[in-house]
C-alpha cells in the first residue's frame, strides 16, 4: 500500500467520521439537559477532524498510531453502546444506518492505520512520512 493511499484513506475516513459527529451525532445526543453525550461527540468529531487534516498533509508513523486508537476507541465505544447501558439514557442504544456509517468510516480509519503500520513498523519510528501533494 503506497503511503499516500493510507494517508489519504485513513485521512478522510477519520475527518468523514468526524464531520458527522459534530454535525448530526451531538445534535441528536444532545438532550436530555445535561448535554453530556452531545458535548463528548464533538469534542469527540473534532479531535478526529483534526487528526484527519493532520493525515492529509503531515502523515508520521505516531500519526497512524494516534489513529488507530482514536478511532479504534471511538469504534469500540460505540460497539459497547449495542450491548450496555447508554450513560445517562439508562438503556442501549438503537443500531441506525448514520451510526453504522459512522463506525465503518472508523473502522476503516483503523484498518488502514494497523494494516500501513503492521507493514512498515520497522522504519520511521514517528520520523516524519513524505506524502507527495501529486498523486501517481
Amino acid at each position: 500500500m503506497k503511503h499516500h493511499h493510507a494517508a489519504w484513506t485513513t485521512g478522510l475516513s477519520s475527518l468523514a467520521a468526524g464531520l458527522l459527529h459534530i454535525s448530526i451525532v451531538a445534535i441528536v445526543h444532545w438532550s436530555p439537559f445535561p448535554p453530556l453525550e452531545g458535548i463528548f461527540f464533538i469534542f469527540g468529531g473534532l479531535a478526529q477532524c483534526a487528526l484527519g487534516l493532520y493525515f492529509l498533509f503531515k502523515p508520521t508513523m505516531n500519526t497512524y498510531r494516534l489513529g488507530l486508537s482514536m478511532n479504534g476507541v471511538m469504534a469500540i465505544l460505540y460497539l459497547l453502546v449495542q450491548f450496555l447501558p447508554v450513560p445517562f439514557v439508562g438503556e442501549p442504544e438503537d443500531i441506525g444506518t448514520l451510526s453504522a456509517i459512522v463506525v465503518i468510516l472508523e473502522l476503516i480509519a483503523v484498518g488502514t492505520s494497523l494494516r500501513w503500520l503492521l507493514i512498515h513498523s520497522e522504519h520511521g519510528h514517528g520520523k516524519s512520512c513524505t506524502l507527495p501533494l501529486v498523486l501517481h
